[in-house]
């Protein structure tokens, strides 16, 4: 048999596959998926890349397509080319959704990225702020007499409760308060006038 007369025979044989699946025959169809499977498998496979877990799903979205177009194929080429124009189709639209997943994911992480070096910026200028503000503070309760920064500082830092600081200085309650709050108000003028001396 000449190679012509073999070509028009597997033609001949693809139309009455074809005409048995559009009739809905289930076993046409299930004959159609045994003689093509693998070679859409090889197609998907060389376009992803060799045992690209996607591969099997591209097959599967492929026939699912074919058998919905299959009657608008005219047999101007062998059914495998078609088949196998579908899988390639399906792969390059797969692997443009994976570059703009990626490029999202860039971006994402990019964001991601520059947020934290925010707020790492924002915590340490934060940081700094405080640390600022309690050495200037520190300096004040230096200018001050021992006896208010001792109170104070048992107040303040140490967080003991006016009974404590009574009991630690010999000192009624009610003296401890308002030596507490005669202090406060002598701290808050030093503050004052060193925060205008510091801007001059």
């Amino acid at each position: 048999m000449s190679v012509k007369a073999l070509r028009i025979e597997a033609s001949l044989e693809e139309r009455e596959l074809v005409q048995r699946v559009l009739r809905g025959d289930q076993q046409a169809a299930q004959e159609m998926v045994a003689a093509y499977r693998d070679y859409m498998y090889k197609t998907c496979a060389n376009v992803l890349g060799h045992r690209d877990p996607d591969a099997e799903d591209m097959v599967q979205e492929a026939f699912m397509i074919a058998f919905k177009k299959l009657h608008e194929f005219e047999f101007r080429a062998p059914l495998k080319s078609w088949l196998a124009q579908i899988c390639a189709y399906l792969c390059y639209r797969n692997i443009r959704k994976r570059n703009r997943m990626i490029v999202t994911l860039d971006e994402d992480l990019e964001n991601l990225a520059l947020n934290a070096a925010r707020a790492l910026m924002e915590r340490q200028n934060a940081d700094e702020e405080r640390k600022q503000k309690l050495d200037f503070l520190d300096n004040c309760l230096r200018k001050i007499s021992e006896d208010c920064r001792r109170i104070l500082e048992m107040r303040g830092k140490e967080e003991q409760s006016y009974a404590a600081i009574g009991k630690a200085l010999k000192i009624p309650m009610g003296t401890v308060m308002s030596r507490i709050a005669r202090c406060k108000e002598a701290l808050k003028v030093l503050v004052s006038r060193s925060s205008k001396e510091q801007m001059l």
